[in-house]
């Protein structure tokens, strides 16, 4: 599978990100501003965004919380480019619209060639689930990072992939 052929890029890429939105938190947590002051970092968001599927923009966000969490007022988060990866799904979905071209000799609309990324995106986000340990073991950013780390859909069901 893609993802085990790219671990290292993807750990690299992840650390890049990281560190941006480490820096952006520790800026935060200095701030003279203290409705902007950020507390200790308690919990690390990685969010898939079916917007980024859609819009091939980056697809994965790094969202850093205090103990304030989610609830908290003031965003600290770095989007994570995944390009490795992701130029193969709008890869294969133009080859499944080829095919249907070939075989029923008619033109896939936007839409539907959109609910065909759409489709193959649930792999790629069970993808991600299942190598984010992998991924986090192998950035040298994340590891000595002391918090709880999560993964899932923006602002939805996540699941732990890594506990302090």
């Amino acid at each position: 599978m893609e993802f085990e052929n790219n671990i290292a890029s993807l750990a690299n890429s992840f650390g890049q990100a990281l560190n941006d939105a480490l820096i952006r938190y520790e800026e935060l947590r200095n701030s003279d501003n203290v409705s902007e002051r950020k507390g200790k970092l308690s919990n690390i968001y990685v969010s898939f965004l079916l917007s980024g599927v859609l819009c091939n923009t980056p697809w994965l966000r790094i969202d850093l919380y205090d103990e304030n969490s989610i609830t908290d007022t003031i965003e600290c988060f770095s989007n994570w480019d995944v390009q490795c990866i992701s130029k193969n799904l709008y890869q294969r979905a133009d080859l499944l619209a080829a095919q249907q071209y070939e075989k029923e000799n008619i033109r896939v609309t936007d839409y539907e060639l959109e609910q065909i990324w759409l489709n193959l995106s649930d792999e790629y986000f069970e993808g991600f689930k299942n190598y984010m340990p992998q991924i986090l073991s192998q950035c040298e950013t994340a590891q000595d990072i002391d918090c709880n780390w999560h993964y899932g859909h923006l602002l939805g069901r996540t699941v732990f992939i890594k506990e302090p």
